[in-house]
């Protein structure tokens, strides 16, 4: 495990997803973590990295505790990292949604159900919205905000209220709006004044729409500390809560936030 001081390593794994392949899916992964692995603090994959964006849930959803969430765990022990991305969930309900997994040393540590679904694919027709929006804690000092895909568009949800220090978000955008995608993530990063790594997927669906990676990590102040631009692989980098801190106290300007309540969404 990375652990120097005030610092989060992540492993940024980019790949061409082949439509509905799971088992395969999951061996590209494997095959670029064995071959370009570093000691990280997390591993992060796309949203549904293992079947590629379907909105058809019945066919590709699982429960928490069948093998592709079985594989995150093994990972997360083999690998000594957190692992996380999203999958679709049949839940015990019955209903299915798009949710987000961080697993760590074998287990689940934290899980997001997406809440702006993609209406424009039918996704909002057939899977189940989300309705928190959670932090979490890496390391002790890290606090997370998790977002899948089109919530990137919605400033709203995404708004720190002073209390996350890093936007992490998994995706599927493809590459006809990826100036759409680069120019949302800085966005949310300049005005939640947070570090954003989105992790985005690369290949072709069965409608022949492609996705082309630009996977990026953004830094506070909107520069693009990381961009994986359309390449296949392991994609390092480190991100810094001191220089978070320090820019935060010289432009302390998430202090002149609107406050506001989400009205029928939340349950927390």
């Amino acid at each position: 495990m990375h652990n120097s001081n005030g610092t989060l390593k992540a492993s940024i794994i980019q790949y061409p997803i082949v439509w509905l392949e799971k088992e395969q899916n999951l061996n590209s992964i494997e095959n670029i973590l064995k071959e370009d692995y570093e000691d990280s603090d997390i591993i992060v994959l796309p949203e549904m990295f293992n079947t590629g964006f379907h909105t058809v849930p019945d066919e590709i959803a699982e429960s928490i505790s069948d093998p592709t969430v079985q594989w995150m765990k093994s990972i997360s022990c083999q690998y000594k990292a957190s692992i996380c991305g999203s999958i679709c969930v049949q839940n015990t309900d019955g209903n299915y949604t798009n949710t987000f997994l961080f697993v760590s040393n074998g287990k689940i540590i934290h899980r997001y159900d997406k809440k702006h679904l993609f209406s424009f694919a039918d996704e909002s027709r057939l899977m189940t919205p989300g309705k928190k929006r959670e932090n979490f804690l890496i390391r002790a000092n890290w606090n997370v905000r998790p977002f899948i895909c089109y919530d990137v568009r919605f400033p709203v949800w995404l708004r720190n209220d002073n209390n996350y220090d890093l936007l992490l978000g998994v995706s599927n955008f493809p590459h006809a709006r990826i100036t759409a995608w680069k120019s949302l993530c800085i966005a949310r990063a300049i005005e939640n004044q947070c570090y954003l790594m989105g992790v985005n997927g690369m290949g072709s669906d069965h409608n022949g729409i492609y996705y082309s990676g630009h996977s990026l990590c953004i830094g506070p102040d909107g520069e693009v500390l990381l961009d994986t631009k359309e390449k296949t692989g392991l994609f390092s980098i480190e991100i810094n809560k001191t220089h978070l801190n320090r820019f935060r106290a010289k432009y302390p300007f998430l202090n002149d936030r609107d406050e506001f309540t989400i009205l029928g969404n939340e349950s927390n």
